[in-house]
């Protein structure tokens, strides 16, 4: 394979550029340009750039032959049987592109991920705030229903008859429920609470999905009102 080289000595860096790929990419011949740090004093330059090819394609520098241009900065230089250094070079150079590639294709997802996961959980948070500043809510409006049947229901025991009740009947004007059921000792389900049968009630609160209780316990308590 020739090489046909611009020779740069004498220059501040060391440095190989290809000035023609589509050849170099042939397997025909290549076009470079090489700086070297040393100046065209007794062949310096020239071993420097020599030394420089065999570096490039991965070869002893007893391979790399100066056929031409000793005292010009466009010089030739050949390697024998240069075929298989080549392509294992190509094959090095794609492998190289291939796995810069992928690693910017798996970094683009892992950062990808990382930024749909962090969504994900702050959009599952954020629900839950929004959730539980709702459950508080609807919470507090159930207890409160079931605290104003537990009232109701002591009134209608110590102060029968018994009392409509509360609100439009069990709908408080927040919108909550409550229901009310008063029972024997037995369990069973009395009529109406103001009896000396009830043993104890139950007042149930409702406000949208969520619903709260209280129990008043009737049997130990005086049949007048404290």
């Amino acid at each position: 394979m020739k090489i046909f080289v611009k020779a740069k000595p004498g220059a501040k860096m060391a440095k190989v550029e290809r000035t023609d790929d589509t050849l170099f990419a042939s397997n025909k011949e290549a076009h470079l340009a090489i700086a070297v740090r040393e100046r065209p004093v007794a062949g310096r330059a020239n071993e420097a750039i020599r030394k420089t090819i065999a570096r490039y394609f991965n070869v002893p520098p007893s391979r790399v032959i100066l056929l031409s241009g000793s005292a010009s900065k466009n010089k030739i230089f050949e390697i024998p049987n240069l075929e298989g250094a080549f392509n294992g070079i190509m094959k090095t150079m794609n492998g190289k592109k291939n796995k810069s590639g992928q690693a910017m294709l798996l970094a683009v997802l892992a950062l990808g991920g990382t930024m749909l996961g962090a969504t994900t959980i702050a959009g599952f948070l954020m629900l839950y705030q929004i959730r539980q500043a709702t459950d508080f809510e609807n919470s507090a409006k159930a207890i409160f229903a079931a605290d104003a049947g537990t009232e109701w229901a002591l009134y209608s025991y110590f102060k029968p008859p018994q009392a409509p009740l509360p609100g439009t009947n069990g709908t408080l004007s927040n919108g909550a429920m409550v229901e009310i059921s008063c029972y024997d000792a037995s369990g069973t389900v009395l009529a109406t609470c103001d009896t000396t049968s009830s043993a104890y009630a139950i007042s149930k609160g409702t406000f949208g999905d969520t619903k709260r209780a209280f129990e008043v316990d009737f049997s130990v308590a005086t049949p007048t009102l404290p």
